[in-house]
Protein backbone atom coordinates (compact mmCIF):
# COMPACT_ATOMS: atom_id res chain seq x y z
CA UNK A 1 0.00 0.00 0.00
CA UNK A 2 2.84 2.47 0.37
CA UNK A 3 3.73 1.67 -3.02
CA UNK A 4 0.39 2.83 -4.38
CA UNK A 5 0.26 5.89 -1.54
CA UNK A 6 4.37 7.35 -3.18
CA UNK A 7 3.51 6.55 -6.96
CA UNK A 8 -0.75 8.37 -6.69
CA UNK A 9 0.91 10.93 -4.15
CA UNK A 10 3.34 11.62 -7.17
CA UNK A 11 0.78 12.33 -9.81
CA UNK A 12 -1.50 14.23 -7.77
CA UNK A 13 1.18 16.40 -6.65
CA UNK A 14 2.72 16.48 -9.91
CA UNK A 15 -0.81 17.65 -11.07
CA UNK A 16 -1.79 20.06 -8.46
CA UNK A 17 1.42 21.67 -8.71
CA UNK A 18 0.96 22.47 -12.33
CA UNK A 19 -2.68 24.30 -11.74
CA UNK A 20 -3.16 25.60 -7.98
CA UNK A 21 -0.11 27.85 -7.49
CA UNK A 22 -1.17 29.86 -10.38
CA UNK A 23 -4.72 29.66 -9.51
CA UNK A 24 -3.60 31.13 -5.65
CA UNK A 25 -0.88 32.85 -6.97
CA UNK A 26 -2.11 33.88 -10.42
CA UNK A 27 -5.76 34.50 -10.34
CA UNK A 28 -6.56 34.44 -6.77
CA UNK A 29 -4.15 37.30 -5.52
CA UNK A 30 -4.86 39.19 -9.25
CA UNK A 31 -8.63 39.07 -8.16
CA UNK A 32 -8.08 40.31 -4.65
CA UNK A 33 -5.39 43.48 -5.69
CA UNK A 34 -8.24 44.38 -8.53
CA UNK A 35 -11.23 44.47 -6.41
CA UNK A 36 -8.87 45.70 -2.83
CA UNK A 37 -9.03 44.43 0.03
CA UNK A 38 -12.60 46.22 1.41
CA UNK A 39 -14.69 44.09 -1.78
CA UNK A 40 -12.89 40.87 -0.94
CA UNK A 41 -13.08 41.67 2.21
CA UNK A 42 -17.21 41.05 2.09
CA UNK A 43 -16.67 37.93 -0.34
CA UNK A 44 -14.34 36.51 2.03
CA UNK A 45 -16.71 37.21 5.17
CA UNK A 46 -19.35 35.94 3.34
CA UNK A 47 -17.90 33.14 2.24
CA UNK A 48 -16.52 31.87 5.97
CA UNK A 49 -20.30 32.78 6.97
CA UNK A 50 -21.32 30.01 4.54
CA UNK A 51 -18.88 27.24 5.83
CA UNK A 52 -20.41 27.73 9.38
CA UNK A 53 -23.80 25.67 7.79
CA UNK A 54 -21.88 23.49 6.43
CA UNK A 55 -22.87 20.67 8.57
CA UNK A 56 -26.28 20.82 6.34
CA UNK A 57 -24.55 20.50 3.21
CA UNK A 58 -23.05 17.35 3.91
CA UNK A 59 -23.90 16.17 6.80
CA UNK A 60 -21.06 13.94 7.01
CA UNK A 61 -22.11 11.76 3.70
CA UNK A 62 -18.79 12.24 1.93
CA UNK A 63 -16.22 10.75 4.24
CA UNK A 64 -18.44 7.85 5.19
CA UNK A 65 -19.43 7.12 1.60
CA UNK A 66 -14.96 7.28 1.25
CA UNK A 67 -15.08 4.95 3.90
CA UNK A 68 -17.34 2.69 3.05
CA UNK A 69 -17.16 2.38 -0.76
CA UNK A 70 -13.28 1.57 0.29
CA UNK A 71 -13.95 -1.17 2.49
CA UNK A 72 -16.93 -2.64 0.56
CA UNK A 73 -17.20 -1.29 -3.26
CA UNK A 74 -20.45 -2.38 -4.16
CA UNK A 75 -21.79 0.13 -1.87
CA UNK A 76 -20.89 2.66 -4.52
CA UNK A 77 -23.92 1.62 -6.78
CA UNK A 78 -26.24 0.61 -4.16
CA UNK A 79 -26.27 4.07 -2.13
CA UNK A 80 -25.35 6.85 -5.40
CA UNK A 81 -28.47 7.38 -6.26
CA UNK A 82 -30.31 7.30 -2.85
CA UNK A 83 -27.64 9.41 -1.86
CA UNK A 84 -27.72 12.26 -4.48
CA UNK A 85 -30.87 12.56 -3.75
CA UNK A 86 -30.19 13.46 -0.14
CA UNK A 87 -27.32 15.52 -1.39
CA UNK A 88 -29.84 17.28 -3.21
CA UNK A 89 -32.07 17.91 -0.73
CA UNK A 90 -30.00 18.97 1.63
CA UNK A 91 -28.01 21.50 -0.61
CA UNK A 92 -31.25 23.34 -1.26
CA UNK A 93 -32.19 23.43 2.35
CA UNK A 94 -28.45 24.57 3.15
CA UNK A 95 -29.04 27.46 0.85
CA UNK A 96 -32.48 28.45 1.99
CA UNK A 97 -30.60 28.51 5.73
CA UNK A 98 -27.69 30.65 5.15
CA UNK A 99 -29.80 33.11 3.35
CA UNK A 100 -32.69 33.46 6.08
CA UNK A 101 -29.89 33.67 8.82
CA UNK A 102 -28.15 36.11 6.53
CA UNK A 103 -30.96 38.45 6.42
CA UNK A 104 -33.17 37.44 9.17
CA UNK A 105 -30.51 37.28 12.21
CA UNK A 106 -27.27 38.62 10.59
CA UNK A 107 -28.98 41.73 8.46
CA UNK A 108 -26.65 41.45 5.71
CA UNK A 109 -27.13 44.57 3.45
CA UNK A 110 -28.65 43.36 -0.08
CA UNK A 111 -25.38 43.38 -1.98
CA UNK A 112 -24.11 40.69 0.66
CA UNK A 113 -27.16 38.62 0.41
CA UNK A 114 -26.60 38.96 -3.64
CA UNK A 115 -23.21 37.63 -2.84
CA UNK A 116 -24.11 34.82 -0.42
CA UNK A 117 -26.66 33.65 -2.52
CA UNK A 118 -24.16 32.79 -5.18
CA UNK A 119 -21.50 31.60 -2.87
CA UNK A 120 -24.49 29.59 -1.33
CA UNK A 121 -25.29 27.81 -4.66
CA UNK A 122 -21.84 27.34 -5.48
CA UNK A 123 -20.97 25.58 -1.81
CA UNK A 124 -23.54 23.35 -3.06
CA UNK A 125 -22.17 22.64 -6.31
CA UNK A 126 -18.51 21.72 -4.97
CA UNK A 127 -20.71 19.66 -2.04
CA UNK A 128 -22.23 17.41 -4.81
CA UNK A 129 -18.47 17.15 -7.01
CA UNK A 130 -16.75 16.33 -3.49
CA UNK A 131 -19.37 13.36 -3.21
CA UNK A 132 -18.46 11.92 -6.96
CA UNK A 133 -14.85 12.10 -5.91
CA UNK A 134 -15.52 10.42 -2.41
CA UNK A 135 -16.74 7.68 -4.66
CA UNK A 136 -14.19 7.48 -7.36
CA UNK A 137 -11.47 7.40 -4.60
CA UNK A 138 -13.04 4.57 -2.44
CA UNK A 139 -13.07 2.61 -5.34
CA UNK A 140 -9.14 3.17 -5.76
CA UNK A 141 -9.76 5.16 -9.05
CA UNK A 142 -7.11 7.86 -7.33
CA UNK A 143 -5.57 9.40 -10.78
CA UNK A 144 -8.73 9.02 -12.05
CA UNK A 145 -9.70 11.65 -8.90
CA UNK A 146 -6.35 13.24 -9.02
CA UNK A 147 -7.44 14.66 -12.50
CA UNK A 148 -11.04 15.68 -11.44
CA UNK A 149 -9.43 17.56 -8.21
CA UNK A 150 -7.82 19.84 -10.38
CA UNK A 151 -10.52 20.10 -13.07
CA UNK A 152 -12.43 23.27 -11.74
CA UNK A 153 -9.45 25.05 -10.83
CA UNK A 154 -8.40 24.80 -14.25
CA UNK A 155 -11.85 25.98 -15.62
CA UNK A 156 -11.94 28.85 -13.24
CA UNK A 157 -7.93 29.76 -14.49
CA UNK A 158 -9.39 30.10 -17.81
CA UNK A 159 -12.76 32.05 -17.33
CA UNK A 160 -11.42 34.46 -14.56
CA UNK A 161 -7.89 34.80 -16.75
CA UNK A 162 -10.07 35.96 -19.77
CA UNK A 163 -12.28 38.15 -17.90
CA UNK A 164 -8.99 39.78 -15.86
CA UNK A 165 -6.76 39.50 -18.57
CA UNK A 166 -8.93 39.42 -21.67
CA UNK A 167 -9.68 42.88 -22.61
CA UNK A 168 -13.13 41.21 -23.23
CA UNK A 169 -15.24 43.79 -21.29
CA UNK A 170 -14.26 47.56 -20.44
CA UNK A 171 -16.22 47.19 -17.30
CA UNK A 172 -13.92 46.74 -13.95
CA UNK A 173 -13.84 43.56 -12.62
CA UNK A 174 -16.59 42.77 -10.59
CA UNK A 175 -15.81 40.15 -7.19
CA UNK A 176 -19.54 38.79 -8.17
CA UNK A 177 -17.98 37.49 -11.52
CA UNK A 178 -15.49 35.42 -9.36
CA UNK A 179 -18.28 33.87 -7.49
CA UNK A 180 -20.46 32.94 -11.37
CA UNK A 181 -16.87 31.27 -12.89
CA UNK A 182 -16.58 29.25 -9.34
CA UNK A 183 -20.07 27.80 -10.43
CA UNK A 184 -19.88 27.19 -13.75
CA UNK A 185 -16.65 25.58 -13.53
CA UNK A 186 -18.05 23.28 -10.65
CA UNK A 187 -20.72 22.31 -12.39
CA UNK A 188 -19.05 21.28 -15.89
CA UNK A 189 -16.72 19.08 -13.19
CA UNK A 190 -19.68 17.22 -12.36
CA UNK A 191 -21.37 16.20 -15.64
CA UNK A 192 -17.24 15.04 -16.13
CA UNK A 193 -17.29 13.19 -12.86
CA UNK A 194 -20.84 11.45 -13.59
CA UNK A 195 -19.67 10.53 -17.14
CA UNK A 196 -16.82 8.90 -15.23
CA UNK A 197 -17.95 7.12 -12.75
CA UNK A 198 -21.27 5.31 -15.26
CA UNK A 199 -18.47 4.74 -17.92
CA UNK A 200 -14.91 4.65 -16.70
CA UNK A 201 -16.06 2.97 -13.29
CA UNK A 202 -18.77 0.88 -14.46
CA UNK A 203 -21.17 2.82 -11.33
CA UNK A 204 -24.77 1.71 -12.37
CA UNK A 205 -27.50 3.79 -11.18
CA UNK A 206 -30.11 1.74 -9.14
CA UNK A 207 -33.47 2.94 -7.92
CA UNK A 208 -33.37 4.62 -4.38
CA UNK A 209 -33.88 3.03 -1.81
CA UNK A 210 -35.44 5.36 1.17
CA UNK A 211 -36.17 3.04 3.68
CA UNK A 212 -32.11 2.84 4.15
CA UNK A 213 -31.95 6.52 3.87
CA UNK A 214 -32.77 6.69 7.78
CA UNK A 215 -29.42 4.32 8.55
CA UNK A 216 -27.22 5.84 6.18
CA UNK A 217 -28.13 9.13 7.83
CA UNK A 218 -27.71 7.91 11.68
CA UNK A 219 -24.35 6.60 10.42
CA UNK A 220 -23.09 9.88 9.04
CA UNK A 221 -24.20 11.83 11.93
CA UNK A 222 -20.90 11.37 13.79
CA UNK A 223 -18.95 12.28 10.69
CA UNK A 224 -21.68 15.25 10.20
CA UNK A 225 -20.70 16.22 13.78
CA UNK A 226 -17.02 16.25 13.20
CA UNK A 227 -18.00 18.96 10.13
CA UNK A 228 -19.36 20.98 11.76
CA UNK A 229 -17.12 21.53 14.70
CA UNK A 230 -14.07 21.45 12.86
CA UNK A 231 -15.83 23.81 10.01
CA UNK A 232 -16.78 26.07 12.88
CA UNK A 233 -13.46 27.08 14.02
CA UNK A 234 -11.39 26.79 10.57
CA UNK A 235 -13.94 29.50 9.86
CA UNK A 236 -15.23 31.20 13.00
CA UNK A 237 -12.55 33.73 12.95
CA UNK A 238 -12.96 35.86 9.68
CA UNK A 239 -16.84 36.22 11.26
CA UNK A 240 -15.33 37.58 14.52
CA UNK A 241 -12.99 39.72 12.86
CA UNK A 242 -15.77 41.46 11.00
CA UNK A 243 -17.84 42.15 14.03
CA UNK A 244 -15.56 42.41 16.61
CA UNK A 245 -13.31 45.00 14.78
CA UNK A 246 -14.48 48.55 13.93
CA UNK A 247 -13.35 48.07 10.43
CA UNK A 248 -14.12 44.44 9.93
CA UNK A 249 -14.88 43.94 6.47
CA UNK A 250 -11.30 45.91 5.57
CA UNK A 251 -10.10 43.83 8.18
CA UNK A 252 -11.28 40.61 7.04
CA UNK A 253 -9.73 41.26 3.43
CA UNK A 254 -5.92 42.26 5.13
CA UNK A 255 -6.63 38.83 6.93
CA UNK A 256 -7.26 37.23 3.56
CA UNK A 257 -4.27 38.17 2.51
CA UNK A 258 -1.98 36.52 5.07
CA UNK A 259 -4.32 33.78 4.98
CA UNK A 260 -3.95 32.71 0.82
CA UNK A 261 -0.34 31.03 0.96
CA UNK A 262 -1.51 29.16 4.00
CA UNK A 263 -4.42 28.29 2.48
CA UNK A 264 -2.19 27.26 -0.48
CA UNK A 265 -0.58 25.11 1.37
CA UNK A 266 -3.47 23.51 3.46
CA UNK A 267 -4.50 22.28 0.06
CA UNK A 268 -1.26 20.49 -0.85
CA UNK A 269 -1.97 18.76 2.84
CA UNK A 270 -5.27 17.72 2.00
CA UNK A 271 -4.42 15.91 -0.95
CA UNK A 272 -2.69 13.82 1.45
CA UNK A 273 -5.37 12.81 3.47
CA UNK A 274 -7.74 12.43 0.01
CA UNK A 275 -5.20 9.62 -0.51
CA UNK A 276 -4.34 8.36 3.17
CA UNK A 277 -8.83 8.36 3.94
CA UNK A 278 -9.39 5.15 1.21
CA UNK A 279 -6.47 3.51 1.79
CA UNK A 280 -6.33 3.41 5.81
CA UNK A 281 -9.51 2.63 5.02
CA UNK A 282 -8.80 -0.94 3.72
CA UNK A 283 -5.90 -1.57 5.04
CA UNK A 284 -7.96 -2.07 8.69
CA UNK A 285 -10.98 -3.83 7.12
CA UNK A 286 -8.11 -5.99 5.87
CA UNK A 287 -6.41 -6.32 8.76
CA UNK A 288 -3.01 -4.68 7.41
CA UNK A 289 -0.75 -2.37 9.77
CA UNK A 290 -0.68 1.20 9.19
CA UNK A 291 1.89 2.85 11.06
CA UNK A 292 4.27 2.46 8.61
CA UNK A 293 2.17 3.94 5.95
CA UNK A 294 0.93 6.40 8.94
CA UNK A 295 4.99 7.46 9.48
CA UNK A 296 5.30 7.83 6.00
CA UNK A 297 3.03 10.22 5.35
CA UNK A 298 3.83 12.44 8.33
CA UNK A 299 7.28 12.63 7.59
CA UNK A 300 6.57 13.48 3.37
CA UNK A 301 4.14 16.56 5.01
CA UNK A 302 5.60 17.83 7.86
CA UNK A 303 8.86 18.58 5.60
CA UNK A 304 7.69 21.49 3.10
CA UNK A 305 5.49 22.18 6.09
CA UNK A 306 8.70 22.98 8.32
CA UNK A 307 10.06 25.00 5.66
CA UNK A 308 7.38 27.27 4.63
CA UNK A 309 7.04 28.12 8.09
CA UNK A 310 11.21 29.00 8.42
CA UNK A 311 10.82 30.51 4.97
CA UNK A 312 8.02 32.82 6.24
CA UNK A 313 9.89 33.84 9.80
CA UNK A 314 12.53 35.73 7.43
CA UNK A 315 10.53 36.32 4.52
CA UNK A 316 6.95 36.71 4.76
CA UNK A 317 7.15 40.57 4.30
CA UNK A 318 8.70 40.18 1.12
CA UNK A 319 6.52 37.74 -0.04
CA UNK A 320 3.73 39.81 0.45
CA UNK A 321 4.92 43.18 -1.22
CA UNK A 322 5.66 41.06 -4.16
CA UNK A 323 2.18 39.68 -4.14
CA UNK A 324 -0.24 42.16 -2.65
CA UNK A 325 -0.99 46.18 -3.15
CA UNK A 326 -1.31 47.53 0.27
CA UNK A 327 -1.52 46.51 4.13
CA UNK A 328 1.60 44.72 3.98
CA UNK A 329 2.82 44.69 7.70
CA UNK A 330 -0.27 43.22 8.77
CA UNK A 331 -0.73 40.71 6.29
CA UNK A 332 3.03 39.50 6.83
CA UNK A 333 2.39 39.44 10.50
CA UNK A 334 -0.77 37.43 9.95
CA UNK A 335 0.75 35.10 7.35
CA UNK A 336 3.87 34.03 9.47
CA UNK A 337 1.67 32.94 12.30
CA UNK A 338 -0.46 31.07 10.10
CA UNK A 339 2.30 29.38 8.23
CA UNK A 340 3.36 28.15 11.74
CA UNK A 341 -0.10 26.79 12.64
CA UNK A 342 0.19 24.91 9.07
CA UNK A 343 3.11 22.61 10.79
CA UNK A 344 0.00 21.25 12.63
CA UNK A 345 -2.80 21.15 11.03
CA UNK A 346 -0.72 19.58 7.89
CA UNK A 347 -0.36 16.50 10.86
CA UNK A 348 -3.65 16.35 11.97
CA UNK A 349 -4.46 15.47 8.09
CA UNK A 350 -2.65 12.44 8.89
CA UNK A 351 -3.45 11.66 12.30
CA UNK A 352 -7.26 12.66 11.93
CA UNK A 353 -7.69 10.70 8.75
CA UNK A 354 -6.39 7.70 10.36
CA UNK A 355 -8.77 8.21 13.25
CA UNK A 356 -11.79 8.76 10.91
CA UNK A 357 -10.27 5.40 9.13
CA UNK A 358 -10.61 3.26 12.16
CA UNK A 359 -13.96 4.84 13.07
CA UNK A 360 -12.94 7.09 16.64
CA UNK A 361 -15.29 9.38 15.30
CA UNK A 362 -16.43 9.54 19.69
CA UNK A 363 -12.87 10.73 19.86
CA UNK A 364 -12.24 13.01 16.86
CA UNK A 365 -16.10 14.87 17.55
CA UNK A 366 -14.36 15.10 21.59
CA UNK A 367 -10.92 16.30 20.51
CA UNK A 368 -12.34 18.82 17.76
CA UNK A 369 -14.97 20.36 20.44
CA UNK A 370 -12.66 20.79 22.76
CA UNK A 371 -10.41 22.91 20.30
CA UNK A 372 -13.77 25.46 19.37
CA UNK A 373 -13.94 26.21 22.68
CA UNK A 374 -10.48 26.85 22.63
CA UNK A 375 -10.40 28.67 19.61
CA UNK A 376 -13.78 30.71 19.95
CA UNK A 377 -12.43 31.46 23.52
CA UNK A 378 -9.29 32.90 22.41
CA UNK A 379 -10.72 35.00 19.34
CA UNK A 380 -13.16 36.39 21.68
CA UNK A 381 -10.39 37.60 24.34
CA UNK A 382 -7.68 38.38 21.60
CA UNK A 383 -9.06 39.85 18.66
CA UNK A 384 -10.54 42.56 20.72
CA UNK A 385 -6.84 43.56 21.38
CA UNK A 386 -4.31 42.14 18.99
CA UNK A 387 -6.89 42.40 16.03
CA UNK A 388 -6.59 40.19 13.17
CA UNK A 389 -2.89 39.18 14.50
CA UNK A 390 -4.90 38.12 17.54
CA UNK A 391 -7.18 35.82 15.41
CA UNK A 392 -3.77 34.13 13.92
CA UNK A 393 -1.98 33.35 17.39
CA UNK A 394 -6.03 31.76 18.44
CA UNK A 395 -5.60 29.50 15.03
CA UNK A 396 -1.90 28.50 16.15
CA UNK A 397 -2.62 27.43 19.77
CA UNK A 398 -5.91 25.35 18.77
CA UNK A 399 -4.10 23.27 15.90
CA UNK A 400 -1.55 22.92 18.66
CA UNK A 401 -3.52 20.93 21.11
CA UNK A 402 -5.74 19.49 18.94
CA UNK A 403 -2.36 17.73 16.94
CA UNK A 404 -1.55 16.85 20.75
CA UNK A 405 -4.65 15.31 21.60
CA UNK A 406 -4.89 13.34 18.51
CA UNK A 407 -1.45 11.92 18.69
CA UNK A 408 -1.89 11.14 22.14
CA UNK A 409 -4.80 8.40 21.29
CA UNK A 410 -2.65 7.56 18.63
CA UNK A 411 -0.56 6.02 20.68
CA UNK A 412 -2.59 4.90 23.55
CA UNK A 413 -5.15 3.08 20.73
CA UNK A 414 -2.33 1.76 18.15
CA UNK A 415 0.34 1.07 20.93
CA UNK A 416 2.74 3.49 19.05
CA UNK A 417 4.79 6.44 20.47
CA UNK A 418 7.15 9.23 18.85
CA UNK A 419 10.79 7.34 18.49
CA UNK A 420 13.06 9.39 19.87
CA UNK A 421 15.12 9.56 16.03
CA UNK A 422 12.63 10.86 14.86
CA UNK A 423 12.34 13.61 17.60
CA UNK A 424 16.15 14.60 17.25
CA UNK A 425 15.57 14.18 13.41
CA UNK A 426 12.84 17.07 13.49
CA UNK A 427 14.81 19.24 15.78
CA UNK A 428 18.02 18.98 13.64
CA UNK A 429 15.89 19.93 10.53
CA UNK A 430 14.11 22.64 11.79
CA UNK A 431 17.73 23.96 13.22
CA UNK A 432 19.25 23.46 10.24
CA UNK A 433 16.82 25.27 8.41
CA UNK A 434 16.83 28.09 10.74
CA UNK A 435 20.64 28.25 10.56
CA UNK A 436 21.00 28.89 7.07
CA UNK A 437 18.37 31.37 7.07
CA UNK A 438 19.78 33.14 9.35
CA UNK A 439 22.70 33.86 7.73
CA UNK A 440 21.76 34.69 4.32
CA UNK A 441 18.74 36.82 5.06
CA UNK A 442 21.30 39.82 6.01
CA UNK A 443 22.50 39.72 2.58
CA UNK A 444 19.61 41.14 1.34
CA UNK A 445 19.81 39.28 -1.94
CA UNK A 446 17.37 38.67 -4.89
CA UNK A 447 14.06 37.25 -2.94
CA UNK A 448 13.70 34.00 -5.23
CA UNK A 449 17.38 33.33 -4.74
CA UNK A 450 17.29 33.82 -0.89
CA UNK A 451 14.12 31.34 -1.02
CA UNK A 452 15.03 28.83 -3.62
CA UNK A 453 18.58 28.46 -1.43
CA UNK A 454 16.26 27.84 1.68
CA UNK A 455 14.07 25.57 -0.02
CA UNK A 456 16.99 23.66 -1.82
CA UNK A 457 18.58 23.22 1.24
CA UNK A 458 15.94 22.04 3.12
CA UNK A 459 14.92 19.14 0.62
CA UNK A 460 18.53 17.74 0.92
CA UNK A 461 19.21 18.54 4.75
CA UNK A 462 15.76 16.61 5.23
CA UNK A 463 17.49 13.49 3.27
CA UNK A 464 20.75 13.89 5.01
CA UNK A 465 18.91 13.89 9.35
CA UNK A 466 17.14 10.88 7.87
CA UNK A 467 13.46 12.93 8.37
CA UNK A 468 12.93 11.24 4.82
CA UNK A 469 14.79 8.20 3.86
CA UNK A 470 15.53 8.25 0.56
CA UNK A 471 16.73 4.70 0.11
CA UNK A 472 13.69 3.49 2.13
CA UNK A 473 11.28 5.41 -0.80
CA UNK A 474 13.44 3.76 -3.44
CA UNK A 475 12.92 0.31 -2.35
CA UNK A 476 9.19 0.62 -1.75
CA UNK A 477 8.80 1.75 -5.46
CA UNK A 478 11.23 -0.88 -6.77
CA UNK A 479 9.82 -3.90 -4.61
CA UNK A 480 6.32 -2.90 -3.12
CA UNK A 481 5.53 -2.64 0.83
Amino acid sequence: MQKKFITNLGFLLLLNLLIKPFWVLGIGIGVQNTVGPEEYGVYFTMLNFSYLFHIFLDFGINNFQNRNVSQNPTAAGKLLTSLSVVKLVFGVFFVLLVMTVGKYVMHYPPKYLHLLLIIGGNQMLLSIVLFLRANLAGLQFFKVDSLISVLDRLLMIAICGILLWGGVTDIPFQIEWFAYAQGAAYAATIVVALLILLYEAKVKFQRPNFKSLPSIVKKSIPFAMLTLIMTIYYRIDVIMIEELLPDGVKEAGIYAQGYRLPEMASMFSLLFATLLLPMFSKMIAQNQKVIDLMSLSFRLLITPAIIAAVIMSFFSLDIIRIAFNAEFIKSAEVQTVLMYSFIPLASTYVFGTLLTANGDMKTLNLIAFIGLIINVGLNFYLIPYFGIYGAAIATLITQIVVVLLQLGYIGRQFKVFPRWQLVISLALFTGGLYGVSYVIYPFQMDHKLSLGIVTVFGIFWAFAVKLINIKGIYNILKFGD
